[in-house]
């Protein structure tokens, strides 16, 4: 993979993953582009897992439990003067 220091506006920059199968998608990253993995804490039970190559972040992974309730998607993106802003768009109600 090639070296990334700057991306142009609007260029995705961020790769994460949301998996039910975290360790299955870190051995398979890792063969596949070589990743290392990091797991930082999240909670009692959960990790957010830092992919690495070569030292540099590469993206991102975090496991998607069966039992929590989808509620919505969202992203947060900055124009490239820097403001930022996340957008939310919620699920409809079951009702």
């Amino acid at each position: 993979m090639p070296t990334v220091a700057k991306h142009p506006p609007g260029a995705f920059c961020w790769i994460e993953l949301g998996t039910t199968d975290q360790n299955a998608a870190k051995k398979f990253y890792g063969t596949l582009f070589g990743w290392e993995s990091k797991d930082l804490p999240m909670g009692p039970n959960d990790a957010y897992t830092m992919f690495k190559l070569k030292g540099r972040d590469a993206g991102a992974g975090h496991a998607v439990r069966p039992d929590r309730r989808a509620v919505g998607r969202m992203a947060v993106i900055s124009d490239p003067q820097g403001a930022v802003c996340a957008i939310f768009q919620a699920m409809p109600r079951q009702s």
